[in-house]
């Protein structure tokens, strides 16, 4: 399941949750982001590249 929390100054924004299967996405982090408890951290001014990869009907963005 992928939880999305966008957050500005501060305070949630937006979030996204789901299955990827349900939504047609996912996302995928590599063990290079900022662990945090059960998941990662990834910041507005980082410079991540990500692959899309299809799987059937869903499409992952997986970091390298």
């Amino acid at each position: 399941m992928n939880q999305i929390v966008f957050i500005k100054n501060n305070q949630v924004v937006c979030y996204v949750y789901g299955y990827p299967e349900n939504h047609g996405y996912g996302i995928s982090m590599s063990e290079k982001t900022t662990q945090v408890p059960a998941g990662s951290l990834l910041k507005a001014d980082e410079q991540r590249l990500f692959e899309v990869v299809r799987d059937g009907d869903v499409v992952y963005l997986k970091s390298n």
